[in-house]
C-alpha cells in the first residue's frame, strides 16, 4: 500500500495545484478518475489528522523524552499498528521506528 500511496499523493498534489477538476486531470492524464477520488480522500485524512503528508503517506514524529505511565500508538498507512503499554521513553518508541522503514 505504501508504494501506491507514494505512486498517487505526488499525483494529487500536481492536480490541487493545477487549475483542472479531478475528471480533466484524469483524461489528461491517463487515470481512473474514481481510483483519484479514492486516493484524494486518503491523501486529505492523513493531512486533516497530522498535518502535512509526505509521498509516503507518513507525517513526522516528535516525541519528548519523558517517561511516564502512558499508551503510545503508532499506526500506519498499511493498516499496521503498535501499541505500547506503561512506561514509554522518547528511546523506546524511536527503537520500533527504523523497523517498519521500507
Amino acid at each position: 500500500m505504501r508504494e501506491v500511496s507514494e505512486k498517487y499523493f505526488p499525483l494529487i498534489e500536481k492536480q490541487l495545484s493545477s487549475n483542472l477538476t479531478v475528471k480533466e486531470f484524469c483524461k489528461a492524464n491517463g487515470i481512473n478518475y474514481k481510483t483519484l477520488y479514492y486516493w484524494k480522500k486518503k491523501y486529505l485524512e492523513g493531512k486533516k489528522a497530522g498535518g502535512p503528508v509526505s509521498k509516503t503517506g507518513f507525517t513526522a514524529l516528535s516525541v519528548a523524552d519523558v517517561a511516564k505511565e502512558t499508551e503510545v500508538i503508532i499506526q500506519y498507512a498499511d493498516g499496521t499498528r503498535l501499541t505500547l503499554s506503561g512506561t514509554s521513553t522518547a528511546a523506546l518508541v524511536k527503537q520500533f521506528l527504523p523497523a517498519f522503514k521500507s
